[in-house]
Protein backbone atom coordinates (compact mmCIF):
# COMPACT_ATOMS: atom_id res chain seq x y z
CA UNK A 1 0.00 0.00 0.00
CA UNK A 2 2.76 2.44 0.97
CA UNK A 3 4.78 1.61 -2.14
CA UNK A 4 1.72 2.15 -4.34
CA UNK A 5 1.09 5.55 -2.76
CA UNK A 6 4.77 6.54 -3.02
CA UNK A 7 4.89 5.40 -6.65
CA UNK A 8 1.75 7.39 -7.41
CA UNK A 9 3.46 10.56 -6.18
CA UNK A 10 7.13 9.95 -7.01
CA UNK A 11 6.97 8.32 -10.47
CA UNK A 12 5.66 11.44 -12.24
CA UNK A 13 8.34 13.50 -10.51
CA UNK A 14 11.00 10.94 -11.47
CA UNK A 15 9.93 11.14 -15.11
CA UNK A 16 10.20 14.92 -15.03
CA UNK A 17 13.61 14.79 -13.33
CA UNK A 18 14.79 12.20 -15.87
CA UNK A 19 14.01 14.56 -18.74
CA UNK A 20 15.99 17.36 -17.06
CA UNK A 21 19.34 15.50 -17.17
CA UNK A 22 21.48 13.92 -19.85
CA UNK A 23 21.15 10.18 -20.47
CA UNK A 24 24.61 9.39 -19.08
CA UNK A 25 23.48 10.52 -15.60
CA UNK A 26 21.11 7.57 -15.42
CA UNK A 27 23.83 5.00 -16.07
CA UNK A 28 24.86 5.11 -12.40
CA UNK A 29 21.59 5.86 -10.61
CA UNK A 30 17.94 5.42 -11.41
CA UNK A 31 15.63 8.40 -11.60
CA UNK A 32 13.46 6.77 -8.92
CA UNK A 33 16.34 6.56 -6.43
CA UNK A 34 17.47 10.09 -7.30
CA UNK A 35 13.97 11.43 -6.67
CA UNK A 36 13.48 9.43 -3.47
CA UNK A 37 16.82 10.68 -2.09
CA UNK A 38 16.14 14.32 -2.82
CA UNK A 39 12.65 14.19 -1.31
CA UNK A 40 14.03 12.96 2.04
CA UNK A 41 14.69 15.17 5.01
CA UNK A 42 17.86 15.13 7.10
CA UNK A 43 15.95 13.09 9.69
CA UNK A 44 15.40 10.36 7.07
CA UNK A 45 19.08 10.03 6.22
CA UNK A 46 20.78 11.04 9.49
CA UNK A 47 23.02 8.49 11.19
CA UNK A 48 22.01 7.90 14.82
CA UNK A 49 25.45 8.85 16.18
CA UNK A 50 24.32 8.80 19.81
CA UNK A 51 23.15 5.18 19.50
CA UNK A 52 26.40 4.18 17.79
CA UNK A 53 28.45 5.93 20.46
CA UNK A 54 26.58 4.03 23.21
CA UNK A 55 27.22 0.68 21.50
CA UNK A 56 30.90 1.47 20.90
CA UNK A 57 31.31 2.47 24.56
CA UNK A 58 29.58 -0.73 25.67
CA UNK A 59 31.82 -2.90 23.47
CA UNK A 60 34.98 -1.10 24.62
CA UNK A 61 33.89 -1.75 28.23
CA UNK A 62 33.43 -5.45 27.52
CA UNK A 63 36.85 -5.65 25.88
CA UNK A 64 38.45 -3.83 28.83
CA UNK A 65 36.82 -6.27 31.27
CA UNK A 66 38.27 -9.19 29.34
CA UNK A 67 41.71 -7.58 29.20
CA UNK A 68 41.63 -6.69 32.90
CA UNK A 69 40.53 -10.17 33.93
CA UNK A 70 44.02 -11.48 34.68
CA UNK A 71 42.67 -14.63 36.32
CA UNK A 72 40.99 -15.70 33.12
CA UNK A 73 44.01 -14.93 31.02
CA UNK A 74 46.52 -16.55 33.34
CA UNK A 75 44.38 -19.64 33.97
CA UNK A 76 43.89 -20.04 30.24
CA UNK A 77 47.62 -19.75 29.80
CA UNK A 78 48.31 -22.23 32.58
CA UNK A 79 45.75 -24.64 31.16
CA UNK A 80 47.33 -24.42 27.72
CA UNK A 81 50.80 -24.94 29.20
CA UNK A 82 49.67 -27.89 31.30
CA UNK A 83 48.01 -29.57 28.34
CA UNK A 84 51.03 -29.00 26.14
CA UNK A 85 53.43 -30.30 28.79
CA UNK A 86 51.20 -33.29 29.58
CA UNK A 87 50.81 -34.13 25.90
CA UNK A 88 54.56 -33.88 25.36
CA UNK A 89 55.19 -36.17 28.36
CA UNK A 90 52.70 -38.75 27.06
CA UNK A 91 54.28 -38.72 23.62
CA UNK A 92 57.75 -39.20 25.13
CA UNK A 93 56.51 -42.07 27.33
CA UNK A 94 54.93 -43.85 24.35
CA UNK A 95 58.08 -43.29 22.34
CA UNK A 96 60.18 -44.89 25.10
CA UNK A 97 57.79 -47.88 25.33
CA UNK A 98 57.99 -48.45 21.60
CA UNK A 99 61.78 -48.43 21.68
CA UNK A 100 61.90 -51.25 24.26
Amino acid sequence: MFIDCADHILLPIAKTVESMHKDNVWLDISSNLYTAFWTMTMYDIETPTESYAKEVKKLKGQIKQLDDNIELNSSELLFQRYNSTDFKRNVNEKKNVCQL
